[in-house]
């Protein structure tokens, strides 16, 4: 499973601005930047970490699916 973290407008929580690429800026508008995580455990502990690293915009990012074209963010099950 191919998960990216996404930075989303607050209003519109389905409109992408931003893909996590890992950099010092952490952000990218290019898709194809965007950190792949393979495995669902990583991709949250990152997602935890991207919010701490920057917690004026936490609230708008999200994890999504690279494959169905980031339409829905990912709900944690526990």
């Amino acid at each position: 499973m191919n998960l990216v973290i996404t930075l989303c407008d607050p209003q519109d929580r389905l409109e992408v601005f931003g893909y996590f690429d890992n950099s010092v800026r952490g952000f990218s508008t290019d898709k194809q930047r965007a950190k792949a995580f393979n495995d669902i455990d990583e991709a949250w502990i990152a997602l935890d970490q991207v919010r701490a690293k920057f917690p004026r915009i936490a609230h708008q990012v999200d994890l999504r699916s690279s494959r169905d074209g980031a339409e829905r963010p990912l709900e944690r099950r526990y």
